[in-house]
């Protein structure tokens, strides 16, 4: 098995049963996956460096049952990227049609630096939890959900969580640590084909348009700086770091303070 090709797993979180509907769903047999434990690979899961700890993306809290995975290979429906919400026809991720969820809700994509973002594109918003901190639903906004070649957000954040009016998915994201290159280089390909296929989408299609990367458009007044203490612990007896996190700009670097 190529697991290189891996993107990232969509688990229930904490069992979420709208969540489990929507991994049960007959649309979404072709990326059904059967048992986390079974597929994650070493790469995955692997504690030989700091790092590569701190982006563990499952620790003590993988959890067991079906999932839906997402891969390069897999080629998206539609010129966004991975497109979730309740329209079949369009939608890679297809949701339950419950109050709130739009026909075209939210996609997975990739930014110029490589790392898998979610853009909210719904009349309702998204809301996305990193641990145990969100600023409630949004709209017309990104999240970063992983840092892609380098190390930085979200990797000292244990777990995300995606919230689409209350079907929540635990998101696990492939960590790129024996194959930085390999991985961009993978991104860029997916990136090309998807601006080759917007351009052939221009003028067919009534969705689409992107809205700026981090823009608060149409999600009210910005939230108030709240900042979130994370220690990290050091190698050869060396004191541990410490850094403030602003979960009101979830995109910005940490910053490192001193006791």
């Amino acid at each position: 098995m190529d697991h290189s090709d891996f993107i990232a797993f969509l688990v229930p979180s904490y069992g979420n049963a709208l969540a489990m509907q929507a991994i049960q769903m007959r649309q979404n047999k072709p990326i059904l996956t059967k048992s986390l434990p079974e597929l994650i690979p070493s790469s995955f899961t692997s504690s030989t460096s700091s790092i590569t700890s701190l982006s563990n993306p499952l620790g003590s809290i993988a959890p067991a049952g079906p999932a839906l995975q997402l891969r390069f290979s897999h080629k998206p429906k539609t010129h966004l990227g991975f497109l979730i919400g309740t329209d079949a026809s369009t939608c890679d991720i297809v949701l339950p049609k419950l109050p709130g969820i739009s026909r075209r809700h939210c996609y997975l994509t990739f930014d110029a630096e490589s790392r898998l973002i979610l853009r909210d594109m719904s009349k309702n918003g998204t809301a996305v939890w990193y641990d145990h901190h969100s600023n409630g639903d949004r709209r017309g906004t990104s999240w970063v959900l992983s840092s892609g070649g380098s190390y930085g957000f979200p990797d000292q954040v244990k777990r995300i969580v995606l919230d689409i009016q209350t079907v929540r998915f635990q998101i696990i994201v492939n960590a790129p640590l024996l194959d930085v290159d390999g991985y961009v280089r993978r991104v860029d390909d997916f990136l090309v084909e998807l601006a080759e296929r917007r351009e052939l989408a221009t003028g067919k299609e009534e969705f689409g348009a992107v809205a700026p990367l981090f823009s608060g458009a149409g999600s009210g007044a910005s939230p108030r700086t709240r900042y979130v203490k994370y220690t990290v612990p050091a190698e050869d007896g060396a004191s541990a770091q410490t850094f403030l996190w602003n979960t009101a700009r979830p995109w910005d670097p940490i910053i490192p303070v001193s006791e």
